[in-house]
C-alpha cells in the first residue's frame, strides 16, 4: 500500500473517530484528562465508572493511556472497544457480559479483574499483566497453558473457575 494512501485511510478514520463523552468523562475521571487530537483520551489518574450502562468502553470514549486503574465493572459492557492502550494500575471489566477479550490494554500494571463475565474465550487478552489474572466464575474454564502461551503475568498468579465449580482453582506458576 502506497503512502499517500495510507495517509488517506489514516484521515478518513480521524473524522469518523466518535467524539469523547465529556459529561461521563468529568464525572468518573479521578485526576485529569486530555483529548488528544486524534479524539483519544488520556487520563492522568483513575476512571471509575461502576454505575450506568454502555454497551462498549467506545460509548464513553477511545482511550489512550490510563496512567491509574481502569475500573467498568458491572456496566453491561458487549464490548471492551475503546479500552485503553495501557493501563498503569488495575484493569476491571468484572461483571459485564463480554464474551472475549478483544480491545485489552496491550499492557496493564496491575491485576486484570474478568470475573463473572460471559468469556467463551480469551483472545485479545493484555500481552503483559503486572499483578494477578483473575478469570472467576466464567462459563468456559480456561487452560493455563493456554492463559501463558497468550500473556505474560508478573506475579504469576491466575484464578480460575467456572461456573459449576465449587472450588476455586489457583495457579501460581
Amino acid at each position: 500500500m502506497n503512502l499517500e494512501r495510507r495517509i488517506r485511510i489514516l484521515e478518513k478514520r480521524l473524522l469518523e473517530a466518535k467524539e469523547p463523552n465529556t459529561e461521563l468523562l468529568d464525572k468518573y475521571v479521578d485526576g485529569t484528562y486530555k483529548i488528544n487530537s486524534d479524539k483519544t483520551v488520556d487520563v492522568t489518574g483513575n476512571f471509575k465508572m461502576i454505575e450506568g450502562e454502555a454497551n462498549s468502553v467506545l460509548d464513553i470514549a477511545q482511550f489512550g493511556k490510563v496512567t491509574g486503574n481502569f475500573d467498568v465493572r458491572g456496566i453491561k459492557l458487549k464490548s471492551l472497544e475503546g479500552s485503553p492502550s495501557s493501563v498503569g494500575g488495575y484493569y476491571s471489566i468484572a461483571f459485564n457480559p463480554v464474551t472475549d477479550l478483544q480491545y485489552s490494554p496491550e499492557k496493564v500494571g496491575g491485576n486484570f479483574d474478568a470475573q463473572k463475565c460471559k468469556l467463551t474465550s480469551i483472545k485479545g487478552i493484555s500481552k503483559e499483566i503486572g499483578g494477578t489474572l483473575h478469570l472467576e466464575k466464567n462459563p468456559t474454564e480456561f487452560k493455563v497453558r493456554d492463559i501463558m502461551s497468550m500473556t505474560k503475568v508478573e506475579k504469576n498468579k491466575v484464578f480460575v473457575e467456572s461456573e459449576d465449580s465449587k472450588l476455586d482453582l489457583i495457579f501460581s506458576l
